[in-house]
């Protein structure tokens, strides 16, 4: 399968910082891709390289066959991107921002109302269409920010942190109208902090101070890990990681919640020891073998990295 995104060995640095370091990427026509990693990793640069706002210093990026470098004005009839910092006037009203837009990708008047009619449903701003941007609550100004990027029906969207500082219900509402807008057959991909969001992806990015770990769907990154993960409750389970790290056979061991998670090749030599030890301590305790989690995989792969 010929892929619809793709770039090979691309490199930014800002000065003496190199933000995205020789990463390879490909998205296929159809998928909702997720990119996740913490502030700092390089998400918001690989997507402004990606939708070809800002060209690499090495490597080349391929969107539909056309050269970011050299086609972008082709690959903007086709692509949709919605930055962190919204290009929304304030002062204008949710119809009048998205009259902007639809302006500016120059889409036909006909087309474009019922475009907006489709859109307006989908992100029930129906009501809303008279308020100014300005008063209208977060997650309400990140659904009109959708719509403008939208407007002219691009075949990929990219979304850098759509959600970041919306609340919950907000989040969910948000990713529900991503879903949607997938089954539609529009590509999608999305940089997120948000480990739980990227559990809604056809395949996952992992990305780590500048560099791709590892990429794929939910059930290969997860696969490796299978009955390799311990999870262990008790009262005085921060107290307790200091003390299970030097245990044989325990790769990782970090809090989650109120519970240890250790991460292991020898569960079964790994549960005695850890009973041994603190059983003869008085302290109580409940062990449970447990499926990994996304979260899981990415400390792992992170503490491979730092081993690397």
């Amino acid at each position: 399968m010929t892929p619809i995104i793709q770039a090979t060995q691309i490199t930014k640095s800002f000065g003496k910082l190199k933000v995205v370091n020789k990463l390879s990427l490909e998205v296929y026509a159809g998928e909702l891709f997720v990119l996740v990693g913490p502030d700092g990793a390089g998400k918001t640069t690989t997507l402004r390289l990606l939708s070809g706002v800002m060209l690499p210093d090495e490597g080349k990026i391929k969107i539909k066959n056309y050269d970011t470098r050299h086609q972008f004005k082709e690959i903007q009839r086709f692509l949709g991107y919605m930055p962190q910092e919204l290009g929304l006037y304030h002062d204008l009203t949710v119809m009048e921002n998205i009259s902007f837009y639809s302006d500016l990708y120059e889409v036909p008047k006909e087309e474009g109302k019922k475009r907006l009619k489709e859109l307006l449903e989908i992100t029930n701003l129906f009501a809303f269409t008279r308020r100014k941007a300005g008063d209208l609550s977060g997650g309400m100004r990140q659904k009109l920010g959708l719509i403008c990027a939208l407007i002219h029906a691009p075949e990929i969207l990219i979304l850098d942190e759509p959600t970041m500082g919306i609340d919950p219900v907000s989040r969910d509402d948000f990713w529900q109208i991503l879903v949607k807008l997938q089954k539609t057959g529009i590509t999608i991909v999305v940089a997120t902090s948000y480990l739980d969001e990227a559990e809604r992806a056809q395949r996952v990015g992992l990305m780590y101070q500048g560099r791709l770990q590892k990429v794929g769907s939910l059930k290969e990154l997860k696969q490796p890990l299978m009955g390799k993960i311990l999870e262990i409750r008790s009262s005085a389970v921060r107290a307790l990681k200091e003390r299970l790290a030097n245990i044989t056979g325990i790769k990782h061991i970090f809090l989650k919640g109120n519970s240890l998670r250790i991460i292991g090749d020898d569960l079964k030599g790994i549960k005695k020891a850890v009973v041994k030890m603190l059983s003869s301590q008085g302290i109580s305790l409940e062990l449970e073998e447990t499926i990994p989690t996304l979260e899981d995989v990415f400390i792992e792969s992170i503490n491979e990295s730092i081993q690397h």
